[in-house]
């Protein structure tokens, strides 16, 4: 045994070197990322074969600011197929991915050919289209994946896509369309600029579930006859399906579009309705479009059967756009604290088309100056159980004879509650409520406090 003297002396010596702590552990013991820049070979032509020497390594792949082989650094790459496990990194701005073409249809993509493609990252790095140089390429995306899981896109720029930034498909395309899952995607702190409003969207989802799009940029996206920044749209095939979709914290600047910033769009052949859906703590201006902020159509009347959608928009907020929401049909949705200033058109309930019609929605939000050229703040058209409670409405309408904070447009509706709202600031520029001549409700209209009156053809108290 070492002498008492001789072991506090060996104590000592071990006190003296410093000990790594668990997470420096686990970085020492971390895989290398790899720069794919040292993986270039004589013949290559731009960075796509680099790139794929380097993800073949199965290790992260770094890509070091200006460091590719096009004009000031930038990285030439086309139609790189992303495998399983992929990390790819790059060095914020200076890090610049671009095809050597427009005619190139992805910069990065994941093709399905497998029935899913899982653990991808991308992260810090600006992928650059040819919208300004070459216009509009519907089909042409900076990134296109189908069928993949866990996947993570954070800190990415998206600029001048011809078609879109990202698409995200939950099919194969082919002779015959097979199924594709898309789950657990996460896009995080990313922009997207559009450049010249002559792209489609920012972000195309066909089918997904838990996909969340959170602190995100969007500018100067999309042209007038594409849908908008964010469209959630399944094509017309029975196997889509939308569930726990989540927008959250991001802001919207001089978009454009004829259905939505935010659109959940549902043909009538796709068997799910989506659900678990949650759109909150967005910011929207100077919409440029002929949709509105947020919109959602599933393609058919809300019925009893349908399932309730659990959809919640809330502690949103819009300025100088053509409507803050249009609800053309579903079921179970819930709208509260959210505020829309100076807006031309109106929200609505359950258009009037065949194919509309709302159940079970609530509302609890502010209108300031809304309805300055349609000439009403909400519209509530086909639509059954629906809830108008604790909103306020300021300087609503444009003081026309027609002109009302909310209007019961042509359709049907029954169980409309409309109670404890704030009419006080839109006094001489439209009447609390309105009923048109086209309008049916097959009962009495619940009025809290009891003195609101329904001006129009219909009741009158």
């Amino acid at each position: 045994m070492p002498h008492e003297t001789d072991r506090r002396r060996l104590l000592g010596l071990f006190g003296a070197i410093p000990l790594l702590s668990v997470p420096a552990c686990n970085a020492a013991n971390a895989v290398e990322p790899v720069e794919a820049p040292t993986l270039r070979q004589r013949g290559d032509v731009g960075d796509t074969a680099a790139l794929a020497r380097a993800l073949a390594s199965g290790r992260p792949v770094q890509l070091p600011a200006g460091g590719g082989s096009g004009p000031r650094g930038e990285y030439i790459v086309d139609m790189l197929e992303l495998p399983d496990g992929a990390t790819i990194s790059g060095e914020g701005m200076g890090t610049v991915l671009r095809s050597s073409s427009a005619r190139v249809q992805s910069i990065l993509l994941v093709s399905g050919a497998a029935a899913q493609t899982r653990n991808l990252t991308l992260r810090d790095m600006k992928l650059v289209g040819h919208a300004t140089s070459d216009g509009f390429r519907e089909h042409h995306n900076l990134v296109s994946l189908s069928g993949v899981a866990d996947c993570l896109i954070e800190g990415v720029t998206f600029e001048g896509f011809a078609g879109d930034g990202i698409y995200l498909g939950g099919e194969r395309d082919g002779p015959v369309r097979t199924p594709r899952s898309n789950a657990r995607v996460t896009i995080r702190d990313c922009t997207f600029d559009g450049i010249n409003n002559a792209n489609r969207n920012a972000i195309s989802v066909t089918g997904g579930t838990d996909i969340v799009i959170d602190d995100c940029r969007f500018m100067r996206c999309s042209r007038p006859d594409m849908p908008g920044p964010i469209d959630f749209e399944a094509d017309d095939f029975p196997f889509y399906v939308f569930d726990r979709l989540t927008v959250t914290n991001c802001s919207f600047e001089r978009c454009g579009g004829n259905v939505g910033q935010i659109s959940i769009v549902t043909p009538p052949r796709v068997r799910q309705v989506p659900r678990n859906i949650r759109i909150a703590g967005n910011r929207f201006a100077g919409y440029a479009g002929s949709g509105s902020d947020i919109a959602l159509t599933v393609g058919r009347p809300a019925t009893a059967a349908m399932p309730d959608m659990n959809v919640v928009i809330e502690n949103n907020v819009g300025s100088n756009g053509r409507a803050g929401v249009r609800l053309y049909s579903g079921r179970g949705i819930t709208l509260r604290n959210n505020r829309w200033t100076r807006y031309l058109g109106q929200m609505f309930v359950g258009y009037a088309e065949a194919r509309d019609g709302c159940r079970d929605v609530s509302v609890a939000d502010r209108f300031e100056a809304c309805g300055t050229q349609d000439g009403a703040a909400i519209g509530i058209f086909n639509a059954d159980t629906v809830s108008i409670a604790g909103s306020s409405f300021v300087d609503c309408g444009n003081g026309r004879a027609d002109a009302a904070c909310i209007r019961l447009g042509p359709g049907r509706s029954s169980g409309v509650a409309i109670r404890g709202n704030d009419f006080a600031g839109s006094v001489g520029r439209a009447a609390p409520i309105r009923q048109t001549a086209g309008h049916r409700s097959s009962d009495r209209i619940l009025l809290e406090p009891a003195s609101l009156s329904i001006l129009g053809p219909g009741e009158r108290r």
